[in-house]
Parts: structure tokens; sequence; C-alpha cells
């Protein structure tokens, strides 16, 4: 019986071609993680920051978003049938595994050819990252009761503990990267006890759970008000986006759709975003200039290019406040409203990472100048050509419920499209200063080119409204 039930709840949950798709990419990460060698015995910086770096954002990615691969049926059929609870909670562990923790096993083409030892050294990082994917998979389940608070202050925790191997503190689950094995494998083994340990029993009553977090959040209660009073229809867009970043998004990258609704005052996100600002500039200084570029110039403009361009993005397609507008004003100028607002929103945030960059160019840091010109400007264009992709491919449908919204299918895996863009985009520009001015052109004359054609606008709604995004 219970095989046939994680039959059940995976092709529910993802189609065929989908689970095809995760069977086969992993295989070959794994094959060719094994049987590759590389020249270098030991991990670069480039290794070892891009790692942390990945998993740092996955884990802050669940706590916030992460949430039980439920789908709506389930609690009008599968869970009024008389199962064991035991194979019930294997069942929906190994559908969340496959939502989110599979994700991370994908690193394993990447690590392991950094791996010295042979095999037997392949098999413990094997092994540590196949602990870290169960890591995240509970964190997404534990998630799924917590408070805004509660989320910001455990992904706020695990994120610092894991960024410390990169200040030579190695007791923390990601100094498996950094050269310490032993201490991270312990630690990765002593995080992996309590955290299935409550997510399973979370998931043993998880029916109860969620009507609990369904009534807890259904009030649409929020403890302070906007007010537009006054405002022309374009000055209360500016207003609303200058003031406020909304995370309204369903997000369904791997299977995993979940719907968190937090408002976020622009000015709190003005300390982290220095403090952020400040560790790459003294993450650059550590590593000095030599080499042909600056891994953590590199990599600073990767990551950012990619989660700002999506963060800044992913509220806009589910906020009710742009339906609302699309009746009192024309759907263009709404559009262009939005899109200039994003981009000053974006711009404001950028700020510190500017002055960074600036600081790095005044001591002849190797692409520091061309990475200012990446995150001062290319940088706050691309939330607007996220918004267009996500109108026109995306396959989520939107709708007013705390569980799945539906099976995820192949389709989905163009959400990873803007992702890959903004990573070439960010590493060209790097690079090269050439690179750099040409990929500026093509942001501003793409961002040109949607806000001043009304068509592409009108075309936009017509799409999300075939998809039932209403």
């Amino acid at each position: 019986m219970l095989g046939k039930l994680v039959k059940f709840l995976i092709v529910t949950r993802f189609s065929r071609p989908l689970v095809a798709f995760i069977f086969i990419f992993l295989g070959y990460s794994v094959v060719m993680g094994t049987l590759y060698n590389s020249v270098q015995t030991r991990s670069s910086p480039f290794f070892n920051y891009y790692l942390v770096g990945v998993l740092v954002f996955l884990i802050i990615f669940m706590v916030f978003l992460g949430g039980v691969a439920l789908m709506k049926s389930d609690l009008d059929y599968l869970f009024t049938l008389p199962l064991k609870r035991g194979e019930m909670v294997i069942s929906l562990y190994l559908a969340q595994f496959m939502a989110t923790g599979v994700s991370f096993l994908f690193a394993v083409g990447y690590v392991l050819p950094y791996v010295s030892g042979g095999l037997a050294a392949k098999a413990v990082m094997s092994g540590d990252i196949a602990l870290l994917a169960l890591l995240v998979t509970s964190l997404s389940i534990l998630s799924f009761r917590l408070g805004q608070r509660e989320k910001a202050m455990l992904a706020a925790a695990l994120g610092v503990w894991a960024v410390l191997p990169l200040f030579g503190i190695s007791y923390s689950y990601t100094a498996i990267f950094t050269g310490g094995i032993t201490i991270g494998t312990v630690i990765i083994i002593a995080m992996n006890i309590p955290a299935n340990f409550f997510a399973v029993r979370q998931l043993s009553d998880i029916e109860i759970g969620f009507l609990k977090s369904a009534s807890r959040r259904s009030g649409g209660e929020f403890r302070t008000a906007e007010s537009f009073e006054g405002l022309s229809p374009d000055r209360a867009i500016y207003a609303h986006h200058l003031s406020e970043l909304s995370l309204t998004g369903r997000f369904g990258i791997g299977g995993s759709v979940s719907v968190r609704i937090s408002r976020i005052r622009l000015y709190y996100l003005l300390i982290p975003a220095p403090l952020l600002a400040f560790i790459y500039l003294y993450l650059a200084f550590s590593e000095g200039n030599s080499g042909p570029v600056n891994i953590t110039v590199l990599l600073g403009s990767l990551y950012v290019g990619i989660f700002t361009s999506i963060l800044f993005a992913q509220e806009v397609l589910s906020h009710e406040r742009a339906w609302l507008a699309f009746l009192a004003m024309p759907i263009w100028r709404y559009w262009r409203g939005l899109a200039l607002s994003k981009i000053l929103q974006t711009l404001v945030i950028m700020v510190p990472f500017v002055v960074s960059d600036a600081i790095l160019g005044l001591y002849g840091f190797t692409g520091a100048l061309n990475a200012l010109i990446f995150m001062g400007a290319t940088v706050p264009l691309s939330p607007v050509i996220v918004i267009y992709f996500q109108s026109r491919l995306s396959v989520n449908q939107i709708v007013d419920t705390e569980i799945m919204s539906g099976q995820q299918n192949l389709k989905q895996v163009l959400g990873l499209a803007p992702i890959l863009i903004f990573s070439i985009m960010a590493v060209v520009s790097v690079l090269s200063l050439t690179g750099a001015i040409a990929v500026l052109c093509i942001s501003i004359g793409s961002v040109a080119y949607l806000v001043a054609n009304p068509r592409i606008s009108e075309n936009m709604v017509f799409s999300l409204t075939e998809k039932g995004f209403v």
C-alpha cells in the first residue's frame, strides 16, 4: 500500500515528463560528478563562495516561502481515507522532498569533481549533500506554521551561521565545502535529527495544522494600512512601491507552490542591504586583487543580479491592487507607472552595493567598474523584464488558497529561465567592460520597448486572464 500511496502523491503533484526529467538530470549529475576529476586537488574560492551562497539561498527561500506540498483535493479525499498514519507521513515527506530537497542534489555534479581522496571521499560528500537536501526539506515543512517574525529570525540565524567558514570559523554546516568535512558532517547530522523529527511530527497531523494555519491567516489583517488620499493614480503607484515591498507571490519552481503575504516597509531593508554590501566589500578585500577577476565581485554580482531580479518581481502578478488599477486607468498607463516605480524601488536597495563597487574600483580591483555598471543600472531594470516574462510564460494559476494549486509539469522549468539569463548577463558584465555596456544597452532597449508599447501591456493582461490569474 505504501508504494501505491507514494506513486499516487507524486503523479498527482508532478507530471510524468517532469519526474523523468528530474531523475535523468540527477542521474547525469551523479555520474559526471563521480567520473570526472578536476585538475584541482582542493576547492577554489569560487567553489567555496558559490556552494555556500547557493545553500544559504535555498535555506532562506524554504524558510520564508516553503510549505507542505498539498493539493486542495487532499482535504476532501486523501485525508478521509482509512490509511495508516505512518504510510501517510512517509508519502507526504517523499513528495515534499521531490518538491524542495531534490533541488540541492543537483549540486552533486559540481561538487564531486573538486573532492580529492577517491571514491570514499566522494561518497562521504555525496552523503553530506543528501543530508543537506533532507535538512532543506524539513525546514520547508517546519516553516508552514511559523509566523513572519519567527521565519525572519530562523532564516537570519541559519544564514549567518552558514557564512562563518568564509571568515575562518569552521563550526558550521557549510564547513564541508571549505575543508572542514568532519566537523561539518557532525553538525549536519546534529541539525537533521531534531529538524526531521519535528517535521515528521508536523506531517502526522498536517490536516489539523493546515486548518489552524489557514484560519490564522484568512483574516487578511495588516498592522499598518496604506493611504493614498489626495494622490493621483500615478503618484499612488509610486508612493506604494517606494514605501514598501509586498511579497504576495506564488512560487512554483520545482513543484512547490506556496502562498505568502508579507508587506515589508522599504526602510526596513535599508539595514540588511548595507550589511550585505559591507560583507561583500570585506570578502573582496580579503581575497585581494590577484588573478584576472576578483571572485567575490563576480559571485556578488551574480547573486545580486539573480536574487534582486526575482525578489522584486515575484509579487507583482498576484497583487490584487494591479487588477483594481486596471479598472481605474488604462492598462498601459498602469504598466508604465508600475515598471518605472519598480526600477526606482530596486535602485534604492542597490545603492550600498554600488558604493561598495565604487570603493573597490578606487582601489583598482579588476571588474569593479564593470560590476558597478551592472548593479547600478542593469539590475534595477531587470524586474521589469522578469515581470513580463512571468506574465507570458508562467503556468502557475493564482488561486486564493494556502495549498498547492495544481500539478506541476515540465513547463515549470521555464521558471528557471530568468535565473539563467541574468546569470549570463552578470558574468559577461563583470568579465568585460564592453560586455557590461552591451548588456546595459540591451536591457535599456528591452525595457523601453516593453514600457512604450501599449499593446505589450494589453497582451500581458490577456495572457494572465487566459491562464486563470483572476
